[in-house]
C-alpha cells in the first residue's frame, strides 16, 4: 500500500508541475526516529530538512525499483522529487533543476542517518537544505 502512495505523489507532482515547471512532485513520508510524520504528510514550502540522495534519474520510473526498495527498508522516510525542490542540491549534485532524485529524509541529521543505515546504501549527498516544493 505504501509503495501506491509513493507513486501516486510522485505522479501527482509531476502532473501539477510545481517548482517552476521542473515536476516538483515529492513524497510524503514518516520520519524514522520517534516523533515519526504520518505517511503521506507534507511539510511546509521554506521548511529545512536533512537530505540524503543515492541517486538520480532523468525519469522518475526510472528510480521505481529503488523507491520498492527503500520502502520495505526505510519505512516512509523517502525522497523522490527533482532536485530543483531542494535549495542548492541540484548545484551540488552537478544536475538540472529537472533531474529526480531518490534519497531518504528527516527532520534532523540524526533521523536523516537512521534512514542511511536501514537503507543499507551510501549517499551521493548529505545535507540540510530548504525545501522550495509543495506537494
Amino acid at each position: 500500500m505504501r509503495r501506491g502512495v509513493v507513486i501516486a505523489a510522485v505522479a501527482a507532482g509531476v502532473a501539477a508541475a510545481a517548482c517552476g515547471g521542473d515536476g516538483g512532485g515529492r513524497t510524503g513520508r514518516a520520519d524514522p526516529g520517534t516523533d515519526a510524520r504520518t505517511p503521506g504528510a507534507t511539510i511546509a514550502v521554506g521548511t529545512t530538512e536533512w537530505v540524503a540522495v543515492f541517486e538520480t534519474a532523468a525519469d522518475p520510473n526510472d528510480l521505481e525499483a529503488q523507491q520498492a526498495e527503500l520502502l520495505e527498508r526505510v519505512e516512509g522516510a523517502i525522497l523522490v522529487g527533482p532536485a530543483g525542490c531542494h535549495e542548492g542540491l541540484a548545484s551540488a549534485l552537478n544536475v538540472d533543476r529537472g533531474t529526480y532524485v531518490i534519497g531518504v529524509v528527516g527532520s534532523s541529521e540524526a533521523q536523516m542517518e537512521r534512514a542511511v543505515q536501514r537503507a543499507e546504501r551510501e549517499p551521493i549527498f548529505r545535507g540540510e537544505l530548504k525545501l522550495l516544493c509543495g506537494a
